[in-house]
């Protein structure tokens, strides 16, 4: 491990200093760096931030977020940034880099990753153990703290890459690749796939436990409460980037065009809010009321925070749907593998069924009685030949008894 001490230059930056609502969310600070990537407190006064663009930068607050201090580093960028406690932290970044400081980020130390391969995310559980993702399926584990790091693999395909990682023990962990999620149950040891989303990357992963977990890929909100065997998802109107729980009930999403999610009954419902600043990247709250949001605006790097456990403006229910929807399938066409999704306003009796162009019946994917929400199917056409295909919806209200029938055509192409 080679030491290096980082030069730090340190820098009271500029203020600007707006409150758009006192007991939501208030912009405490415009910085000059725009490229703020990931955002880190270990007490209500003390944070970090993770970014740069040509420059590695770490940022540093002791006074919530209103000031701010600034480290370079001799890296393009850093993505991400995570700490243990007050002292001992680590950040990861472009080109390998992996750093890591004991006394609160004074001074960094380079740490030897293996690789020169762009590092996106980083996650420790406590001082030994701690886990690094980054570009072409890059995994890294360690068991000393960062001293040694010894990469891991997962059946990656080509293309694929890593944009997040999480752990809920020292055991069970998930990270998040271009479309799909993976899960560790030993230590990061082995990893297998937990499912294939959107095609679009899953930029944020969070469990509250071994059994619950939620997924953002661009303008979907993934959940599971069966640790990644069936999920269901909403669909939101922009993309959004990062999500954090304080605990299983309340958590917070944060995206483009300034948008926050907040839910407090463990994503059974979302309320939103947009901020007007371009979009926001990563999201922290450090206990029940004390929450901050980093993001990109016009003018430069954006900090947002509340002290009100982010209250808002304006709220708007996202979680069900106002009417029966069935949505294209993806990918259209496909082979062998496509995914259906639909929702559904009221509790009713839901037939997902694929026929042939004969009106013959293919597959079932569903035939049961579901509440409101968003859902997925997979259908997995290996044993049908190439052709286009029709996929009805038949939907029975409970409490009305009204029928509904939508349909699709998608095509699979051998």
């Amino acid at each position: 491990m080679k030491k290096l001490l980082v030069n730090s230059l340190i820098i009271l930056f500029c203020i600007v200093q707006q409150s758009y609502n006192q007991v939501g969310w208030n912009l405490i600070s415009t910085l000059p760096e725009r490229h703020l990537y990931s955002v880190f407190f270990t007490e209500i006064n003390t944070g970090y931030i993770a970014g740069g663009f040509g420059t590695g930068k770490i940022l540093k607050t002791t006074d919530g977020g209103i000031t701010w201090s600034e480290t370079t580093f001799p890296v393009h960028s850093l993505h991400s940034v995570c700490f243990i406690n007050a002292n001992i932290g680590w950040t990861v970044g472009a080109g390998g880099s992996i750093y890591k400081t004991t006394n609160g980020g004074t001074t960094w130390l380079s740490l030897s990753s293996g690789t020169t391969l762009n590092l996106n995310s980083v996650y420790f559980i406590n001082e030994n153990f701690g886990w690094v993702v980054g570009q072409t399926a890059t995994i890294l584990r360690t068991t000393d703290g960062g001293v040694s790091w010894s990469p891991r693999t997962f059946g990656a395909s080509a293309g694929d890459h890593l944009y997040c990682v999480r752990f809920v023990d020292e055991n069970v962990g998930h990270a998040g690749g271009n479309g799909f999620a993976i899960r560790t149950a030993n230590g990061g040891l082995e990893w297998r796939h937990v499912t294939k989303f959107t095609p679009a990357p899953v930029t944020s992963i969070y469990f509250t436990d071994y059994e619950k977990g939620f997924v953002v890929s661009e303008r979907y909100i993934f959940k599971t409460v069966d640790g990644g065997i069936n999920w269901t998802f909403i669909e939101y109107s922009e993309s959004l980037f990062s999500i954090y729980f304080i605990d299983s009930n309340r958590g917070w999403i944060c995206g483009n065009l300034g948008t926050i999610l907040k839910t407090t009954n463990g994503g059974d419902s979302w309320i939103t809010q947009r901020s007007g600043t371009e979009y926001f990247i990563s999201i922290f709250f450090k206990d029940l009321l004390h929450g901050w949001v980093v993001g990109e605006g016009a003018d430069g790097g954006k900090i947002f925070k509340t002290t009100t456990g982010g209250t808002l403006d304006v709220e708007e229910d996202i979680s069900i749907p106002n009417d029966y929807i069935l949505l294209q399938n993806y990918p259209n066409p496909f082979n062998p593998k496509t995914t259906i999704r639909f929702g559904i306003p009221e509790y009713s009796h839901v037939n997902v069924t694929i026929y042939n162009v004969l009106g013959e019946k293919v597959a079932i994917l569903n035939s049961t009685d579901l509440p409101p929400g968003y859902y997925e199917k997979t259908w997995d056409a290996k044993n049908v030949s190439s052709g286009i295909y029709i996929c009805s919806m038949e939907t029975r209200s409970v409490l009305k008894g009204n029928v509904l029938r939508n349909i699709k055509k998608i095509v699979l192409l051998k």
